[in-house]
């Protein structure tokens, strides 16, 4: 079996639906379908990803079985296949809380565990290949903190929140330096509001169209919603959201990305809108209206097993620091923002594939 044994820092809803995605790839039953850009990427499908280690810090996950903790609170995903019996073996460890973590009374808030926390570069030093970043986002200590251990322990890392590591000119240096991958920062969906947001914008301006000015909003209810009420954690997302649309545009006076609103009811159902307006013609106005609906954490599922074996498979050939254009595909911040044309044959390369990207049960 071509395994990729992976680490998770952060059982969040994130978490969860990655480990759903893996078990429908392994699931013998062909009802169970899979829309995978990438089906295989070399020798790896996606069932070949292998959990060996997991790591929190909230006492409803510390302490219990992986298969156990991708559904205790907060995390609100649907679910709906069985995990498989490995997942059940492996104990969710406590990991270090170097951002101080303070408990507030809403259910949706982390309640920090008491005890030891592990020491992350000795976990991984040689028991595992890829460590994924799932923290809750503005966990920036503890960010920095897992980014040495995987410098010290020789392993890939695949940064999923929006804290500046792949953007980082230091880190950067860093990771090229060990030449070991790092892929970041801030994952996309496979079909969310940056990504429609984006593909808005260049259709528009490949139409010859003057943009005046772009507004996104989202709602949803699940804990990443709820810490973005927190105005110093959304302007890290802010950042990483607006990045592509305004390297788009050439400015950030014309992009404005609104408080998201957390809505408890919503769950793990986000809805966005994206607004545009613009010029065409002899100045005569256009306007533009679009509403996105959609399970958050499966959507960013299917990016978050592409980017954990690109990045298995760029470490294979030799290539490690910063992957521009695995990070372009990947993340809403990435260091060098790249179109589809530049960033897939590098893709391509690393897949092992010279065929168009399809849709299939994904199976490994």
């Amino acid at each position: 079996m071509n395994a990729i044994r992976v680490a998770l820092l952060g059982i969040g809803n994130c978490a969860s639906a990655l480990l759903q995605l893996i078990a429908a790839a392994r699931s013998s039953d062909t009802a169970v379908e899979i829309a995978a850009p990438f089906p295989m990427i070399g020798p790896y499908g996606i069932g070949d990803i292998q959990p060996l280690l997991a790591i929190d810090i909230d006492r409803r996950k510390v302490g219990k079985s992986l298969a156990v903790a991708a559904f205790a609170p907060p995390n609100v995903p649907s679910s709906f296949i069985q995990l498989p019996r490995d997942f059940y073996d492996i104990c969710v460890l406590m990991g270090q809380d170097l951002d101080n973590v303070q408990a507030k009374s809403s259910e949706f808030s982390v309640q920090p565990a008491v005890g030891p926390s592990v020491n992350l570069a000795e976990l991984l030093w040689e028991r595992v290949d890829v460590l994924v970043n799932l923290l809750p986002t503005g966990r920036q200590r503890t960010t920095f903190a897992a980014a040495e251990a995987c410098l010290r322990a020789k392993v890939a890392l695949v940064n999923a929140i929006p804290v500046p590591l792949a953007v980082d000119p230091a880190w950067a240096r860093r990771f090229n330096e060990e030449n070991i991958p790092l892929v970041g920062d801030d994952l996309k969906s496979q079909f969310g509001s940056t990504a429609l947001h984006v593909g808005l914008l260049e259709l528009l301006l490949a139409r010859g169209v003057r943009v005046v000015r772009t507004i996104q909003t989202n709602w949803g209810g699940n804990a990443d919603f709820f810490n973005l009420q927190d105005k110093e954690i959304f302007s890290a997302k802010r950042e990483t959201k607006g990045r592509h649309l305004r390297a788009l545009l050439g400015d950030s006076e014309r992009v404005i990305i609104n408080e998201c609103q957390f809505v408890p009811e919503r769950g793990d159902l986000k809805r966005a809108r994206i607004e545009i307006e613009g010029k065409v013609a002899y100045g005569r106005n256009l306007s533009l209206r679009v509403e996105l609906e959609v399970e958050d954490s499966p959507n960013a599922a299917t990016i978050l097993v592409d980017a954990i074996r690109f990045v298995m498979r760029a470490g294979q050939k030799g290539k490690g620091g910063v992957l521009p254009e695995v990070s372009a595909y990947a993340m809403k911040s990435p260091p060098l923002v790249m179109n589809a044309q530049a960033i897939e044959p590098f893709l391509l390369e690393l897949s092992g594939n010279d065929v168009p990207r399809s849709h299939s049960k994904g199976e490994s």
